[in-house]
This record gives C-alpha cells, sequence and structure tokens, in this order.
C-alpha cells in the first residue's frame, strides 16, 4: 500500500496498524530512500520512504539554482519556473517476496547509472 504522508512515525503506525492484512505498505513522499525497511510480526513489510528515481545532482528532477528561490523566501516555484535536469539517474526502490499474503523478504535498491 503506497502511504503519502509527512513524517515516518506515521507511516511506522499505519503499518502497525495494517499488520497482518496487506503484503507491503510503504512512503512516497520524501524523495529520500530510508533505511528503515523491515517485516512485522503478522507478515506486513514496510519502509518509510522508497525515495526517487530521477536525476541524481538535482532537487527532486529540478537545478538547484531553479529550486532555491523557493526555500529561501518561502515562494512555491513549480511548473516552468523550475528547470529540469538530464544527467547522472538513480533509481531507488524495493524488493518484496511475498507467500500467501505475507511479506517474507524486502530488500532496498538503489541503483546509480555509473555503478555496476
Amino acid at each position: 500500500m503506497d502511504f503519502h504522508r509527512e513524517t515516518t512515525a506515521e507511516l511506522a503506525n499505519m503499518a502497525y496498524f495494517l499488520d497482518g492484512r496487506v503484503s507491503v505498505v510503504y512512503g512516497t513522499h520524501t524523495h529520500v530512500q530510508t533505511n528503515d525497511e523491515r517485516i512485522f510480526p503478522k507478515g506486513t513489510g514496510m519502509i518509510t520512504d522508497l525515495g526517487m528515481t530521477g536525476p541524481l545532482w538535482s532537487s527532486i528532477g529540478h537545478t538547484f539554482e531553479s529550486r532555491l528561490p523557493q526555500f529561501l523566501t518561502g515562494t512555491k516555484l513549480f511548473g516552468p519556473k523550475a528547470e529540469q535536469v538530464v544527467g547522472e539517474g538513480v533509481l531507488t526502490g524495493i524488493f518484496v517476496e511475498v507467500q500467501a499474503g505475507k511479506c517474507i523478504r524486502i530488500e532496498k535498491i538503489r541503483i546509480r547509472e555509473w555503478e555496476e
């Protein structure tokens, strides 16, 4: 289950609440892969955030220069004002093995374009 949340505590509590009812709960909000993958006692796997797939040297896909004013002024600058980056890519996510509806294995995936 994709749980788009603000805090890590929200996801951990949702995974606890759903333990045994769903195979996996994962977060998608911060774009930074977390290091907290685990399997709850009744078979629900979880990770707080999958991370992102996109340009590594970027601010969630945009140039640092085009996003910096947003953080300095508090003004949201999405759309055509945020210049997109083309460059070295990174893919993050998880591999989950499920048997009879229960998560038996959860592993992080992180692949950088230049790594073999």
